[in-house]
């Protein structure tokens, strides 16, 4: 039978590990939205310029979602690890905002 500090660490793994597992697949659709921005401005210079708008506000909130994403692993897994920071832990923490942004890209 498992003590209780192992049984803590075998529940923070069970949060923490799926989260680490899709920052790293958001970190590589990054990648391959700011790629294709890229391509889509060489390729097709003469698009109407609405067009042009939507694909730079595209690649602006996902770039914004990004960040927040990284804020979010530097306050869970490094500001949050100090004990004198626990109390900061069921506070509502600014990064909420990038989740609108996922639902207009």
């Amino acid at each position: 039978m498992p003590d209780a500090e192992t049984q803590e660490l075998i529940g923070l793994s069970v949060l923490y590990g799926p989260f680490v597992v899709g920052m790293m697949i958001d970190c590589f659709l990054f990648g391959v939205t700011l790629s294709q921005t890229i391509i889509y401005f060489r390729q097709y210079p003469g698009d109407k310029p609405l067009l042009k708008t939507l694909v730079w506000l595209s690649l602006i909130l996902d770039t914004f979602h990004m960040v927040m994403v990284a804020e979010v692993v530097h306050f869970w897994y490094i500001f949050c690890r100090r004990p004198e920071n626990y109390l900061g832990l069921p506070s509502f923490h600014w990064y909420v905002l990038s989740l609108a942004c996922k639902f207009w890209t």
